[in-house]
């Protein structure tokens, strides 16, 4: 048999893509090569537990999983940052108060894989315990040679292939891909058998709390100090993922390399959290280690018919829980393409266009996270730099997939002209914020920061179209670009960001700003653009 689509690997990526085929692409034929066999152990130890606004989009909608996560998995309170003080009592926060407009996920990825596996068992041909072995392009087809758990070999031919291997790399090693390094961050993770609550070890009485009484249990917490954060994510079964994340040139790897070493890490950097532990006993089911984990290879979609997919392709960062974004754009992308090859279309277009597209998008994560860890002992540093790194992520990515528009290939480029100078502009806001100059003019910022009267609760808001055409979707784009420009100008002035941040209380905000336009979207934080600008 001749399969359509081949894909190496039934991780995360591998198996949504092959639930995201049999939901899109009709009776398309297609199968996974695994190297394991299902069921994985439930809590499995892998990375990329927590999911934000487009990787849940993804699950949610395209592969029609709502009513499932809601069920089986938590929904998020969103993303939580303390910034703790030695005595492991103290400590700064900044959130919001329940859960964010778009449901976001925490999940078990081995009982999400597990399920996952069930809803494609019977659409698809699992291969499990195959391991890849080789591949070569014969009279148009892929052929690939896996070994089964006996050693014996197995003959796949497919018009497709993709790799979704994850560091394994079938592919990276079979073409021998250039590889880039870009980011200095290691990392350990492990998970304890039991609930570890927030709530429990750092809660404030102070007057100005304004979390005082709300229950921050569900949220992905991050525990922040110079050249490093600590993650803690509630999974289901009541297990909790606790992750350790840190920059080498601030950081000695050798003082984390084992679980014993990584609890006295914690007790002389995250006291309140190590007492936590100590007090609780928890029992720790497992523990990992990633050495240097950013990678970025130069290939996505080829021309000769195959791609590279999730961990295959590449990883950047994990602060914040943007992997299954990529792999949401990825398999999108991948999906398209295949569509587009099957009803016979020329598929250079796409190839040339995605490809275009994923090497921006990586560029701009790779240079939101390059030499930032340095400043995490700041909480204005942390104010304005974690909140404008989630008003661009809303402003153009964010807009992009949850409307719906990777499949307009016209619309696509003409939202890339818009992509250019937003890219631009928060370039030169990332070089501000590690510059001397944003040192001598920060502010004090408030010991706790409610997230949700903001710029950022307001364009998270706005992200789907109601009507979402493609006048509309360019639309929110160009007005997004425009007061993302705003920003940036009034942060490199010196601007308190309390004051760029929340809505003003005056009718205006600067007097040079343009005259106001009836009805636009940030009406409470902007005059209107200039006519022109707005069309």
């Amino acid at each position: 048999m001749v399969y359509d689509v081949a894909i190496i690997g039934a991780g995360l990526a591998g198996l949504s893509l092959a639930r995201q085929m049999s939901l899109e692409l009709g009776d398309v034929s297609v199968c996974l090569i695994h190297d394991k066999s299902f069921p994985n152990p439930l809590a499995v130890h892998k990375v990329g537990e927590s999911a934000v606004e487009i990787g849940s989009y993804y699950l949610r909608e395209s592969l029609h999983l709502k009513d499932y996560l809601q069920n089986k998995h938590i929904v998020k309170m969103g993303l939580r940052i303390l910034h703790t003080d030695s005595d492991g009592v103290s400590y700064k926060e900044m959130g919001i108060e329940g859960t964010p407009y778009h449901e976001a996920y925490q999940m078990d990825r081995g009982l999400l894989e597990n399920d996952l596996y069930e809803l494609v068992k019977n659409k698809v041909v699992i291969h499990e315990n195959h391991r890849f072995i080789n591949v070569e392009k014969k009279d148009g087809l892929h052929h690939i040679v896996a070994l089964d758990q006996n050693s014996e070999q197995k003959l796949i031919k497919a018009r497709w292939m993709v790799d979704a291997s994850g560091r394994r790399r079938c592919l990276a090693k079979k073409f021998n891909f250039k590889t880039e390094f870009p980011l200095t961050h290691s990392a350990v993770w492990f998970r304890v058998d039991g609930f570890v609550d927030l709530n429990n070890f750092y809660v404030s009485d102070s007057s100005e709390n304004v979390f005082k009484g709300f229950n921050r249990s569900h949220s992905t917490v991050h525990l922040m100090g110079r050249g490093y954060w600590v993650w803690l994510i509630p999974l289901a079964g009541g297990k909790t993922s606790i992750g350790i994340v840190f920059d080498e040139n601030i950081h000695n790897a050798r003082d984390l390399i084992n679980q014993e070493k990584a609890f006295l890490w914690l007790k002389s950097n995250q006291l309140g959290l190590y007492n936590e532990l100590m007090s609780k006993n928890y029992a720790v089911l497992d523990f990992k280690y990633f050495r240097r984990y950013t990678y970025v290879s130069d290939e996505f979609i080829s021309h000769d018919n195959w791609a590279v997919i999730g961990e295959a392709k590449a990883f950047i960062d994990p602060l914040y829980s943007n992997g299954t974004d990529f792999i949401a754009y990825e398999n999108t992308m991948v999906c398209n393409t295949i569509a587009a090859y099957l009803r016979g279309e020329e598929t250079k277009r796409y190839i040339d266009l995605y490809n275009d597209f994923l090497s921006s998008m990586i560029t701009s994560f790779v240079s939101c996270h390059y030499n930032s860890y340095a400043g995490f002992d700041s909480w204005y540093y942390l104010y304005a730099k974690t909140n404008m790194d989630a008003i661009f992520y809303f402003a153009y990515h964010c807009v992009i997939f949850m409307n719906n528009k990777l499949n307009e290939l016209d619309f696509l480029c003409d939202s890339l002209k818009i992509f250019s100078p937003l890219q631009e502009s928060f370039h030169k806001f990332l070089n501000y914020v590690k510059s001397e100059d944003f040192k001598l003019c920060q502010k004090k910022a408030k010991d706790f920061i409610p997230l949700g009267p903001s710029i950022e609760a307001m364009m998270n808001r706005d992200i789907i179209c109601e009507n979402n055409n493609n006048e509309s979707v360019m639309k929110l784009l160009r007005d997004n670009l425009y007061v993302f420009e705003r920003l940036v100008e009034r942060v490199m002035k010196g601007e308190d960001f309390e004051n760029i941040f929340y809505p003003p209380q005056a009718s205006s905000c600067l007097e040079d700003e343009p005259s106001e336009v009836a009805n636009w979207r940030y009406g409470a934080f902007y005059p209107s653009p200039p006519l022109e600008a707005a069309q």
